[in-house]
């Protein structure tokens, strides 16, 4: 059903409405003076142009313009009477203890009127014409909303001829208090732009309630706060510059969330500038057992880079560094692992690719001497299974070193199997050595 709309009434200069058409003990008890009602008539009809019989409820709102924008103000009045013929007439601001507000008439600026009958969509607004600004007249006799007798002349005192002293009379050459001048647009925060003058700020809000979105920079923010260009937070104390708490039982939401479409651009990128104790440019922490103190996907999981070092110190600088957890003393928890690799599986339908690879590591050159591609080292504590190296064969061997390989200690094997070429006859013949030791 489509509501046309007809013209908007208004009774008397004041709104001072008929009291025939609510009665007292329907009506709310307005304060001494002109009621802040609005007197209007319409016709309902369908959206064929039938008229309504009956009933209905209708949603009235008032606007700052004729289209788009919050309701500056709104009422439902519940099951309005209409005639044979659909005419009705209600006043505007009856369900509400102060009526319709007196303030939005006292700006200067357009008022729309916008109705909505239950179950329809809203219809074109309505141009409040001037009989409904005379809400003004409301507060003509007050200034600044308090009657004239609160404001009076203090009683002048004799200066002994019986003449007023004349340092109690008005200082009539003072001059006026400073009026706020300036422009802004709706929506937007207002800013001092001079010492009586404001504007516009960068800061943009709009809709209203779980719906709020307050733009920095951009006009058409897509989330509860969105800011077009850069941020910075500071802090000068020991707590967090910037604090992202995600909260509610159940959430699966995150904290931060970083995002570029910027092929060379960072998500999250953290600087350190401090030279001495301990800082770190991203921190991750988590509480839970299941959790992860920092977590990464993409071609690179997690990618670690050291750009600073100082000679000077016996801690090497390190690409990543990862501690496992260590149980105190006493507890019968085993200690974490520093590192848990898992390579990546390749297509299982394809014969020419690999699977990844656990642990890869290239050593760097030097021109002393080149770096291993990997160094490990076993603790020696307990004096058992302290391996500086422990491997399992899965579908191949254990170890597979190409090149030569280098041992300063001695080999123990359950078996030893050495295959040489005889020395006596190496075209014909093989020397196996074979020998069974005993672990220590």
């Amino acid at each position: 059903m489509k509501l046309r709309i007809g013209c908007v009434l208004v009774g008397f200069s004041s709104l001072v409405l008929c009291l025939g058409a609510q009665t007292s003990a329907s009506r709310p008890a307005f304060a001494q003076g002109p009621p802040p009602l609005i007197q209007f008539s319409n016709v309902a009809t369908d959206e064929v142009g039938n008229t309504l019989s009956g009933e209905v409820n209708i949603t009235f709102s008032l606007y700052s313009s004729q289209q788009g924008g919050e309701p500056l103000w709104t009422e439902t009045q519940n099951d309005v009477q209409l005639d044979p013929t659909g005419h009705y007439s209600v006043q505007l601001g009856i369900t509400k203890p102060n009526g319709v507000p007196t303030a939005m008439f006292t700006t200067g600026e357009a008022r729309w009127l916008g109705v909505q009958i239950a179950e329809q969509a809203p219809q074109p607004r309505v141009l409040l014409l001037s009989v409904p600004y005379a809400l003004k007249a409301g507060d003509a006799e007050t200034i600044g909303g308090l009657p004239s007798s609160a404001f009076m002349l203090s009683n002048p005192t004799s200066n002994g001829t019986g003449a007023p002293s004349s340092t109690n009379q008005s200082n009539t050459s003072a001059s006026p208090p400073a009026v706020v001048t300036g422009s802004g647009t709706p929506n937007y925060l207002p800013i001092w732009k001079g010492s009586t003058a404001l504007g516009n700020s960068a800061i943009n809000e709009t809709g209203s309630g779980a719906s709020t979105r307050i733009g920095i920079n951009t006009t058409t923010p897509t989330v509860m706060f969105d800011v077009e260009g850069q941020g910075r937070f500071r802090t000068s104390t020991t707590t967090q510059a910037l604090l992202v708490y995600q909260n509610g039982a159940g959430a699966t939401g995150n904290g931060l969330v970083g995002v570029t479409t910027s092929p060379g651009g960072n998500g999250v990128q953290g600087f350190v500038t401090a030279t001495t104790g301990f800082a770190a440019g991203v921190y991750g922490a988590a509480s839970s057992l299941s959790g992860y103190g920092v977590s990464g996907q993409g071609a690179n999981g997690v990618r670690g880079e050291s750009t600073l070092c100082d000679n000077s110190v016996t801690t090497l600088c390190e690409g990543g560094t990862f501690f496992g957890y260590s149980a105190p003393s006493g507890s019968g928890v085993l200690g974490g692992n520093g590192i848990t690799s898992l390579a990546g599986n390749a297509d299982p339908t394809s014969t020419l690719v690999e699977g990844g690879i656990g642990v890869y590591g290239v050593g760097g050159s030097g021109g002393f001497a080149d770096g291993p591609g990997a160094w490990l080292i076993g603790a020696g504590n307990a004096g058992a299974f302290g391996d500086g190296v422990l491997a399992y064969a899965g579908s191949s061997y254990a170890g597979n070193f190409v090149g030569d390989l280098n041992v300063i200690g001695t080999i123990f094997a359950s078996t030893k199997d050495f295959k040489i070429d005889h020395p006596l006859d190496p075209a014909n013949k093989y020397l196996i050595t074979l020998r069974w030791s005993r672990r220590k």
